[in-house]
């Protein structure tokens, strides 16, 4: 039996677990940790397209990546180099 989601939280996921994190929580933590200068990469994985019937939560997963890199560049000098 599959855990329903709480508000905010991902459901296109194939193994859902009790206390998982919102899109906003994920946003934030994203943002703090990207400020700290130590990240060098990042992948999203565990997206279940098939679950995501309407590509309601690809936008939502797409959105939230996006917040917390803009939010960061606003805050601080890029510190990621392209090679």
């Amino acid at each position: 039996m599959r855990t329903p989601p709480r508000k905010g939280e991902n459901p296109a996921v194939d193994y859902r677990l009790p206390g998982r994190l919102t899109f906003n929580e994920v946003g934030h933590l994203l943002n703090q940790l990207i400020q700290t200068g130590k990240i060098k990469g990042m992948g999203v994985t565990i997206f279940n397209p098939a679950l995501d019937k309407g590509g309601e939560i690809s936008v939502e997963i797409s959105d939230c990546l996006a917040h917390a890199l803009v939010k960061t560049a606003a805050n601080k000098k890029p510190t990621l180099k392209y090679f």
